[in-house]
C-alpha cells in the first residue's frame, strides 16, 4: 500500500491536538479531534514519530479484530508522520495495573488475559509478529475491552525474523532474543511473542513488572543463560501458573501455540463459555468442562469382567477381560452387546486401537500383538523387542497408539518405550523412561508428547510426565485426590486419555497392596499443561481402564460390572 493511498483515506486537515496521553522512545500520544462529513468532530489518539516505519501502517491498516486497536489514517506534518489511532478511554493497561486503588477481580485479570490471547491469535493467524507484548502495550476500552496496540517492532512473516536483539523490553525477552551467536542479530519467533505473553500474565495477576526491582543487568545475563525465571506467588491459581511456565519454556519449540493457550483460557474454571466470532475454528474447544456433563451406566453381560478399555473409530467399544478380548456394539442400548470374542493368554495388561480400527494388546506372557476388525492376529511385536529366550528380560507394560498409527510400547524391565511402525511393527526408535510398574499407563496428544501416568515405589500418590519422542520431559504433575482417603493406602494410576484439544483426562483408584478399595476410583480433567480443571466424578466402584470416543463426545471407563460413559 502507497503513502499516498493511506493518507488519502481522511481530510486531517481540521485536526486538533489536546493533552498527552503518554510520551516513548518513539514520540509522543495525544488525544486529538477532527471533523468528519457525517459523524461531526470525532475524538482519537494520534502517535506522532519521527523514526517512523511504513510497515507500522501497513500491517495496522489489513487488521481489523476486537482485541487489536484500529488504525483511522496517517499524515506527515513537516518531518513528523502521525498515525491516528482509536482512542482508548480507559488507558493503558499498565496504567490501570499501577494503580493500586482500581479494583482488579479474578474475573477481570481472566478476561483480560483471554483477549490479550484472543488479539495474538489473530496477529499470529494473520502472519504477524507482534515482538513487544506488555501491559503498555495494551489499551483498556469502554466495558474494560483488552487491545493490543504498538506495532513499531511488528513484522509480518510466516515463522521467524531476523531483528536486533536490543530491541523490546528486556523484562519481556525471550533467552533466545538475548543468548544468540551474534550480539546484533536474534531470531525473533511466534514462541518469543508467547514467552512475552506469559509475562505479561503474571504482570496482570501481579500488577507488577516481571523481575521487579531487579538490575537490568542481572536480568539479562540471568536469562540469557536460561537460569532465571519470575518468581510466581504462592496465592496465584495452579492453571495461570502452569501456563506461564510453559509460555517461559526455555526451549522454544516446546512453549505452547497461541491457540494451545487460548484452549487452556477456554478450559479454566471462571471463564464464560462464549466463543469470539474471530476465533479460528481451530481454537474452539468441542470438549470442555461442563456442568451438564453426565455419567451414565452400561452393564456387561456376565462372564465378561471389564478390566481394560479402547474405542473404535466406527464406535464400537474394546474390552480386555482376563482371557478374551470382546468387542462391544456402540449402540446406545441398556446392555453392552458382544459382536465378537477373541481368546488370548491370561491377563490383558493393556490394550490400544489404531486410527485404522486394529487392536493392539499386551498380556501376561508378555506378548504384544495386533489384531484386525475379525480377530485374526497381524503382528507379534514381541519378537521385535527380544529374542524369544530372553523373554524373561522383556516386561512390555502398556501401550498406546498416535495420530499417526505408531505403536509405542512400554518396557519396565528394560525401563525404554519402543515405537513401532504401523503396519510393519519394526522398531523406528527407543526412548529411555522409568516405566516403574505394570500400573503405568501412557497416551500422545496431538502435539506428540507422550503422558506418562505412574507411581514410583515408595510414594503414595501417582504422578503424570509428559515427554517428546526424544525423551526430554516437558512437564509433569501430582494429580489431586482427598488425603484422607490415602491414609495409609497407595494411589494406583488406571488410565490416561486426551481429547483432540489435548485437555488430560486420568483415572486413579486406591489401593492396599494388590486390594482394591471399592468405590474409590476418581476421574479428573486437567489443562493442556497440567493444570487442575476439576474431579469430574468419583467414588466409581473399581475402574481398570479409560478411554475416549474418536469423535471426542464421551469419556469410556471399564468398571468391572459395567461400562461407564462420561458425556463431555
Amino acid at each position: 500500500m502507497s503513502e499516498e493511498t493511506m493518507e488519502s483515506k481522511i481530510d486531517f486537515g481540521n485536526l486538533q491536538f489536546h493533552e498527552s496521553l503518554g510520551e516513548g522512545g518513539f514520540g509522543s500520544v495525544n488525544r486529538v479531534t477532527f471533523k468528519t462529513p457525517y459523524n461531526g468532530y470525532t475524538e482519537a489518539a494520534a502517535k506522532s514519530v519521527i523514526d517512523f516505519r511504513k510497515e507500522e501502517v501497513e500491517i495496522l491498516s489489513k487488521l481489523s479484530h476486537p482485541h487489536v486497536v484500529n488504525l483511522i489514517g496517517f499524515y506527515q506534518n513537516g518531518p513528523v508522520k502521525i498515525i491516528i489511532l482509536e482512542h482508548a478511554t480507559g488507558g493503558s493497561l499498565h496504567g490501570y495495573l499501577s494503580d493500586e486503588s482500581k479494583p482488579l477481580p479474578d474475573d477481570l485479570k481472566r478476561k483480560w488475559i483471554r483477549e490479550a490471547a484472543l488479539g495474538i491469535q489473530y496477529l499470529h493467524a494473520n502472519k504477524c509478529l507482534h515482538r513487544d507484548i506488555k501491559a503498555n502495550n495494551c489499551l483498556l476500552f469502554e466495558g474494560n475491552i483488552l487491545k493490543l496496540c504498538d506495532f513499531g517492532l511488528a513484522r509480518e512473516t510466516d515463522h521467524s525474523v531476523t531483528m536486533s536483539s536490543q530491541k523490546g523490553t528486556y523484562q519481556y525477552m525471550a533467552p533466545e532474543l538475548i543468548n544468540t551467536s551474534d550480539s546484533n542479530l536474534a531470531f525473533y519467533s511466534r514462541y518469543a511473542d508467547i514467552y512475552a505473553y506469559g509475562m505479561l500474565v503474571l504482570e496482570i495477576y501481579t500488577r507488577k513488572r516481571p523481575f521487579h526491582g531487579m538490575e537490568y543487568a542481572y536480568v539479562v545475563f540471568q536469562v540469557g543463560e536460561g537460569k532465571l525465571q519470575p518468581t510466581i506467588p504462592r496465592d496465584c491459581p495452579t492453571d495461570l501458573a502452569v501456563l506461564m511456565r510453559q509460555c517461559w519454556h526455555l526451549n522454544p519449540r516446546q512453549r505452547p501455540s497461541i491457540d494451545i493457550v487460548l484452549e487452556v483460557m477456554e478450559s479454566m474454571q471462571g471463564l464464560s463459555n462464549e466463543t469470539s466470532s474471530h476465533q479460528s475454528p481451530s481454537s474452539r474447544s468441542r470438549v470442555g468442562y461442563r456442568d451438564e456433563a453426565v455419567l451414565t451406566t452400561q452393564p456387561l453381560q456376565d462372564p465378561v469382567k471389564a478390566k481394560r478399555i479402547a474405542c473404535c473409530p466406527n464406535g464400537d467399544v474394546v474390552i480386555g477381560a482376563l482371557s478374551k478380548i470382546y468387542i462391544l456394539s456402540g449402540e446406545s442400548n441398556q446392555t453392552a452387546r458382544v459382536t465378537c470374542i477373541i481368546p488370548v493368554a491370561p491377563t490383558i495388561w493393556s490394550i490400544a486401537v489404531s486410527p485404522q480400527g486394529h487392536i493392539v494388546t499386551v498380556d501376561g506372557s508378555r506378548k504384544v500383538k495386533v489384531f484386525d476388525k475379525r480377530g485374526e492376529v497381524l503382528h507379534d511385536l514381541s519378537t521385535l523387542m527380544g529374542d524369544e529366550g530372553l523373554r524373561s528380560q522383556v516386561e512390555p507394560t502398556c501401550i498406546a497408539v498416535d495420530k499417526e498409527g505408531r505403536i509405542l510400547v512400554a518396557d519396565s524391565w528394560k525401563d525404554v518405550l519402543t515405537v513401532h511402525s504401523f503396519p510393519g511393527g519394526e522398531v523406528m526408535s527407543k526412548i529411555k523412561r522409568r516405566i516403574h510398574s505394570i500400573h503405568s499407563t501412557i497416551a500422545v496428544n496431538s502435539r506428540s508428547q507422550i503422558l506418562h501416568h505412574f507411581r514410583s515405589t515408595g510414594s503414595v500418590y501417582s504422578q503424570v510426565a509428559a515427554i517428546d519422542y526424544s525423551g526430554h520431559e516437558v512437564f509433569s504433575f501430582i494429580p489431586k485426590i482427598d488425603e484422607k482417603l490415602t491414609m495409609g493406602k497407595k494411589v494406583r494410576p488406571r488410565g490416561i486419555v486426551c481429547d483432540a484439544y489435548d485437555n488430560i483426562y486420568i483415572i486413579v483408584k486406591v489401593v492396599v497392596g494388590f486390594v482394591s478399595f471399592e468405590n474409590t476410583g476418581h476421574l479428573h480433567k486437567y489443562s493442556p499443561t497440567g493444570g487442575y480443571l476439576g474431579c469430574l466424578a468419583k467414588g466409581l466402584y473399581k475402574p481398570c481402564g479409560l478411554a475416549i470416543t474418536t469423535d471426542g463426545s464421551a469419556l469410556k471407563i471399564a468398571d468391572h460390572k459395567s461400562i461407564l460413559t462420561y458425556s463431555l
